[in-house]
């Protein structure tokens, strides 16, 4: 696999490029605003029952700005954030070096080298935005999509309760020659075939992308089920 290892480098040093430019910002993450990375957390993690503790694993996590959002709506969790950029992950230690927080919410970063470094259970597991560029510029959509889903199975494996990931649909007015663009109803197709029966596509946040939440318990819970039947 020494061409994904050169791939993810090339990927590395395109944040790294940014993050010269931009420092702490969205921009650093290829991203337009931060309002719209409100709106990809605010999808990723709608299904997070309030009412419990939990550990998540924000893969891919940028500036933490998941953990921000956390932070304004669960009292108790513990929050794992990884990244392959080093600038990424120092800026994160700083910041958290300088804050306080409640004894109820635990945070850790770490750099990875990829997606197969990540050993531990979490109760979540969410992935906003990794995706949207081609990690190999020889990559076709077919491509992508293979190195995708083995990247969700890895994580999948490392998940207790639900993994959500955010992508960006082919049902756009142009394209960008760099951006992986997918359809949303066949990645929910082979997501849901591949790992769980319980999935949920979200395309309600924001024109051009959307999310795909997966359960690992495929079955109703017994409620549910009735509930289910009730509308029958």
């Amino acid at each position: 696999m020494n061409e994904l290892e050169i791939d993810l480098e090339s990927i590395r040093n395109r944040y790294q490029d940014a993050f010269e430019k931009h420092g702490d910002s969205v921009k650093s993450l290829l991203w337009s605003n931060e309002e719209k990375g409100l709106l990809r957390y605010q999808s990723l993690t709608r299904f997070i029952p309030q009412t419990t503790s939990f550990s998540l694993l924000d893969y891919g996590c940028g500036f933490g700005g998941l953990e921000t959002h956390l932070s304004k709506k669960f009292l108790q969790y513990q929050y794992c954030g990884v990244d392959i950029v080093e600038e990424f992950i120092l800026a994160n230690n700083m910041k958290l070096a300088n804050r306080t927080t409640s004894p109820d919410i635990i945070i850790e970063y770490e750099q990875i080298k990829d997606h197969n470094q990540i050993n531990k259970h979490y109760d979540y597991i969410a992935i906003a935005g990794v995706f949207n560029i081609f990690f190999d510029k020889s990559f076709s959509n077919k491509h992508q999509v293979e190195y995708v889903l083995s990247v969700l199975e890895k994580l999948w494996a490392s998940t207790n309760i639900a993994l959500s990931v955010n992508l960006m649909s082919d049902l756009v007015d142009y394209k960008l020659d760099d951006v992986f663009y997918s359809n949303p109803t066949e990645m929910y197709r082979l997501i849901a075939k591949k790992f769980s029966r319980r999935c949920v596509l979200d395309f309600s946040y924001l024109p051009f992308e959307y999310t795909i939440t997966c359960y690992k318990d495929a079955e109703l819970a017994e409620n549910s089920a009735s509930d289910y039947a009730r509308l029958m």
